[in-house]
């Protein structure tokens, strides 16, 4: 964890120019999942949207985060609104069914659409005996929206299917 990330780069395509903000200031909950290895991401217009993914949080521990963060581009690149109004920046909403690392995201019109993935808990190395891994075996769909700041989730759909949706390593 002493050695994750905590620095926003930002690229600019058109100036050709790449920014950096140091992130110290968040709170753990977002810093740990931005921080995230396997996280499942789509953009929607000038919103970045990422859910899960598995790392060291700030106690330690080996987990796969049940977040949904929602990184607005077109401010991200502005420090002083990430230090005085953080949530003008991103947003974030917990919930169980985000838990999941190394899924596949994709937006089809307003439905996204969450496949595949598993949940780590513990420590993962070559031969561990102390993490625990379950393969969700499940695609899922639904709707993200933020209404009056608060960010809703609607619709959810889930098709479980341990054929098609197992990973195969």
């Amino acid at each position: 964890r002493k050695t994750n990330n905590r620095q926003l780069y930002i690229w600019d395509p058109n100036k050709m120019e790449v920014d950096s903000i140091d992130l110290k200031f968040l709170p753990d909950s977002i810093i740990d999942p931005l921080s995230a290895a396997g996280t499942s991401f789509v953009q929607r217009n000038q919103f970045l949207y990422i859910i899960g993914g598995y790392g060291q949080n700030a106690q330690d521990s080996f987990v796969t985060y049940p977040s949904l963060l929602i990184l607005d581009l077109s401010q991200a690149n502005n420090s002083d609104t990430w230090k005085n109004d953080p949530t003008k920046v991103i947003r974030q909403v917990q919930n169980p069914n985000f838990a999941i690392a190394g899924g596949q995201m994709v937006l089809i019109n307003d439905q996204f659409i969450l496949v595949g993935g598993n949940q780590f808990t513990g420590k993962y190395e070559d031969n561990s005996v102390g993490v625990k891994q379950k393969y969700l075996d499940k695609a899922s769909s639904f709707k993200i929206s933020i209404s009056e700041g608060n960010i809703e989730i609607s619709d959810w759909h889930e098709m479980i299917d341990e054929f098609n949706f197992h990973r195969r390593d």
